[in-house]
């Protein structure tokens, strides 16, 4: 009985510091966590929200003339003898310069098929 007193005390010496061990590497992470990991995601974050502010304008000007492309956009009959055709002249930062309607006759059209 007292040997197993003794043994049940070894046990529980073994599982309390197994459970020390533990909690020691717990903190460790969380200080990795905090030191290395956290001030790397911040850095990301800063950059992509900084490269999201530089693009944003060319990306605003280059939605709203698709838009503007779309609304002005001929209805389009396959069987039309003179088709219209829109040539868009857009800039690099998506703005749209000109509008030019060009008709073309349905010779033309077979050759470009």
């Amino acid at each position: 009985m007292i040997t197993d007193d003794l043994e049940n005390k070894e046990k529980a010496e073994k599982i309390h510091h197994l459970f020390l061990e533990i909690d020691k590497q717990k903190k460790q992470a969380q200080q990795h966590f905090k030191y290395r990991t956290l001030p790397f995601l911040i850095v990301i974050v800063i950059l992509l929200f900084t490269a999201f502010y530089l693009i944003y304008p060319y990306l605003y000007d280059l939605i709203e003339t698709l838009m503007k492309l779309i609304e002005e956009q001929p209805p389009f009959y396959q069987d039309q003898e003179n088709p219209n055709l829109l040539v868009y002249e857009i800039v690099q930062q998506g703005i749209l310069i000109k509008l030019i309607p060009i008709t073309t006759k349905s010779s033309y059209l077979n050759l470009l098929s």
